[in-house]
């Protein structure tokens, strides 16, 4: 779609961030993009343009640096750095290193500028053997954004480093960052030499066709001159020739370094589809369970029938180890066990009361706030933990969700485990849809219970005045 940035960004984002500003940071950048890290560092997904523009203001705020050219420079220098977590490389060094010369690098440029922007029109010029002219332009209704053009501008700087040799030279024309139509860009680089081995293979077989012919000389004078040449000659070629055996030997042990660098990144880029495609059917199941769960729930009009369907649901088929449901009781101010399947599950949970403060549990907090809450270790969490009751019940992570009705949070839906990290945000908004469900549920069944109840004071009241006639 027109206007988005592969997530290449905010890969090489995430970690400068984390670097510079810690896990709060990260975090920060998550809420910010409303994306969890994990979808954020894939670099196969896409985010809006404005989004990453949003990002990138957000990155330098979180860096503490002032000055934009500053902070753009020292990320992309950052996202060409070689790291030994494949978490963090990119594929921009990557890639590249696997391709023979700077030349070949910048040749593919129309192909990999395409894959990583959406925005805008990228263009080969020229490309000579040293150099070679860009001109990228943005699409009509998008700005270039600045750290776009630094970006395009650092990679064509650090391409030839892959090879050991100098910077490139980037000369930026014209820039569409900065008001004018398209981007031009002239890049001047340097290409490998023939190398050591060559050069002193050629000389040694000069030396050896010269010292051939002055031995020839000494031991048949009578020769003629050609045939001294001709033996000086073929010398040499057979120097040349193996000096660049030797040169091209090395190119292909090199080659065969980035070929299994590059097999790596392949395996590991694939392990990483198969785990989103495992995930993906995890989704499509808890989707097809969802739509089950809201049948079963919507057929009940009782709601402790109702109460039951979610949370065996929750645990039996969609697999999660306990489910608790919490009642209000507003006269009391406490938070009432009502049921729960699972681990902890039992009488000593049903009755179990927790105080209704926003500051003593995150079940009392989604309850009195109506927002949910997500702990992933109750021994490090920022929101409220009820000590008492997660030693009780062995819970080591847990998320609640509010159960509304008209605007009055009658009760807090829980899913809780006995490890840590075991539950996120994925799992809330599964909560989020079953607690919405069951929501619905109870408000139609006491809808219908309050009919019922009408109906059969309008019969009774019928009754009487029939009476009352006869």
């Amino acid at each position: 779609m027109p206007g988005e940035v592969n997530c290449l960004v905010t890969k090489v984002l995430i970690p400068f961030v984390e670097r510079r500003a810690g896990p709060e940071g990260v975090a920060a950048i998550c809420r910010a993009a409303g994306r969890p890290r994990d979808w954020l560092m894939a670099d196969h997904n896409w985010i809006p343009l404005g989004l990453a523009n949003e990002l990138m203001r957000l990155a330098q705020q979180l860096a503490g640096e002032a000055d934009e050219e500053r902070f753009q420079r020292e990320l992309w220098e950052f996202a060409m750095d070689w790291k030994p977590s494949r978490e963090e490389r990119s594929y921009l060094g990557t890639y590249s290193m696997g391709i023979g010369d700077p030349r070949t690098v910048y040749l593919r440029q129309d192909i990999f500028q395409h894959q990583q922007m959406r925005w805008g029109k990228f263009e080969t010029l020229e490309v000579g053997r040293a150099h070679a002219r860009f001109r990228s332009t943005p699409l009509p209704g998008f700005r270039a954004p600045l750290w776009a053009c630094r970006m395009r501008n650092i990679v064509f700087e650090r391409f030839p480093t892959n090879w050991g040799l100098p910077r490139a030279v980037v000369v930026e024309r014209t820039c569409a960052a900065r008001g004018d139509e398209a981007c031009l860009i002239e890049v001047r680089w340097k290409n490998p030499s023939l190398g050591r081995r060559f050069w002193i293979a050629t000389v040694a077989g000069g030396i050896g066709g010269v010292i051939l012919a002055a031995l020839g000389a000494f031991a048949l004078p009578g020769l003629p001159w050609a045939a001294y040449a001709i033996a000086v000659g073929l010398s040499l070629v057979s120097g040349v020739a193996f000096g660049l055996g030797l040169r091209e030997r090395e190119r292909r042990r090199h080659t065969e370094r980035l070929l299994d660098l590059q097999g790596e990144e392949v395996i590991y880029s694939n392990n990483e589809l198969e785990k989103k495609f495992r995930d993906l059917e995890s989704k499509i199941e808890q989707l097809s369970l969802l739509i089950e769960l809201s049948a079963a729930v919507n057929a009940a009009l009782d709601p402790e029938r109702i109460y039951d369907q979610a949370l065996d649901r929750l645990v039996h088929r969609m697999g999660y180890p306990a489910a608790h449901l919490f009642l209000v009781d507003q006269d009391r101010g406490v938070l009432r066990g009502h049921r729960a399947v699972g681990a902890g599950a039992g009488p000593r949970f049903e009755g179990y009361e927790i105080p209704l403060e926003a500051g003593v549990s995150g079940s009392a907090k989604a309850a009195v706030t109506g927002v949910p809450v997500l702990v992933h270790d109750v021994d490090a969490a920022d929101e409220p933990v009820h000590r008492e009751s997660v030693r009780a019940f062995n819970v080591r992570s847990f998320v609640a969700l509010p159960l509304r009705v008209k605007g009055r949070v009658f009760g807090v839906l829980t899913l809780a485990a006995s490890e840590p990290g075991r539950l996120g945000e994925s799992d809330a908004e599964l909560l989020a849809a079953v607690a919405n469900h069951v929501a619905m549920a109870v408000d139609r069944a006491e809808s219908f219970q309050t009919i019922e109840e009408l109906s059969r004071g309008l019969e009774e009241k019928v009754r009487v005045r029939t009476e009352q006639l006869r």
